[in-house]
């Protein structure tokens, strides 16, 4: 359910954008761009001010992707780049704007599959369970990836509709989606860990299936990925994807990432905190708490009461419910 802050900032943004881009940008677009500028203004209602201040219909690449807004590198060395199209930040779709979206299901768009986008309707009260993942990779130093894999009910499914409707894979229901919180950079860039020292790198919240995800990390790389599940009530699991997606409409690509201090593991343990009423990190500090780098994720985890020392499960490559994942031909 949406707080009354949520409503009263969403509502002040709305106002503002829409005022902000019909003065400044609506104005000038060829008329072929008319549809897509209204799904714009709409979708700037529920979105960042960073989004706001850095697209260009020069970097849109489909344009029968109503969502598809063409954002543009804003800072470092790509500074007016077109922006890297595999990940966006998740919107709310234009057909639910005034309708309440967190009482059974969240309907946004933005959700990354097999390398399409795709508009989700997540039931967000049928949460089965919550799984932190690290997903180990080869570097200079110990370098790793977290995030969270959510596990729907099997009568619950996530449905999916394609947000280009003249694609071949129209809809898709999976029963697992990944929170992954993301540096992003110009087209064709590569993380790299250094490079996220400095100010060259925005940061995404995105979501993406567990089934694109296997393919590309565990089949294609073959990193291993290990798993713990988390104790979490019904509520926090409610409250968990809530206040995710809260983030990642209302941050857009605003905030600039940092390998150390403002990474995937900071921000997700950020959003676990409040959704479970953690205030340690708020007393002691993150160098107590162990939040800083995704390698020393377990500690964190433990101290916060969420996992035990001995709660690791099945390594995501030998586990049973993905097995039908890795066994599928023509990866």
């Amino acid at each position: 359910m949406l707080t009354a802050y949520f409503v009263e900032v969403a509502q002040k943004q709305r106002k503002a954008v829409i005022k902000n881009y019909m003065e400044n940008k609506m104005i000038t677009l060829p008329k072929s761009y008319f549809y897509k500028t209204i799904t714009i203004a709409m979708a700037l209602s529920f979105s960042s001010y960073g989004i706001s201040e850095a697209v260009n219909l020069d970097c849109i690449k489909d344009q029968n992707d109503p969502y598809d807004f063409g954002y543009v590198m804003d800072l470092g060395e790509s500074k007016g780049a077109c922006m890297s199209d595999h990940a966006r930040p998740l919107l709310q779709t234009e057909d639910s704007l005034d309708r309440p979206i967190w009482k059974d299901y969240a309907q946004v768009a933005n959700i990354s599959h097999l390398g399409e986008f795709y508009t989700a309707e997540i039931p967000i009260k049928r949460i089965e369970s919550v799984i932190f993942q690290l997903e180990t990779f080869k570097a200079i130093v110990p370098a790793a990836h977290t995030q969270i894999r959510l596990k729907f009910f099997d009568d619950s499914p996530v449905h999916l509709v394609n947000q280009n409707h003249k694609s071949e894979n129209q809809e898709v229901v999976v029963h697992d989606l990944i929170l992954s919180v993301e540096a992003i950079g110009a087209e064709g860039f590569k993380y790299d860990i250094f490079k996220g020292l400095g100010k060259n790198l925005k940061t995404v919240y995105r979501i993406k299936t567990l089934e694109g995800f296997v393919k590309r990390v565990v089949v294609e790389r073959g990193s291993p990925v290990k798993q713990w599940t988390m104790r979490l009530s019904d509520n926090e699991k409610r409250k968990l994807i809530v206040n995710y997606l809260y983030n990642s409409s209302k941050k857009g690509f605003s905030d600039v990432y940092n390998t150390v201090s403002l990474n995937c593991t900071t921000e997700l343990l950020e959003i676990i905190d409040k959704s479970t009423n953690n205030t340690m990190r708020k007393s002691v500090g993150r160098l107590v708490t162990l939040d800083l780098y995704p390698s020393i994720i377990k500690p964190a985890l433990i101290a916060r009461g969420l996992i035990g020392a001995n709660d690791d499960i099945e390594d995501l490559a030998n586990d049973p419910s993905v097995a039908h994942l890795l066994t599928t031909p023509n990866f």
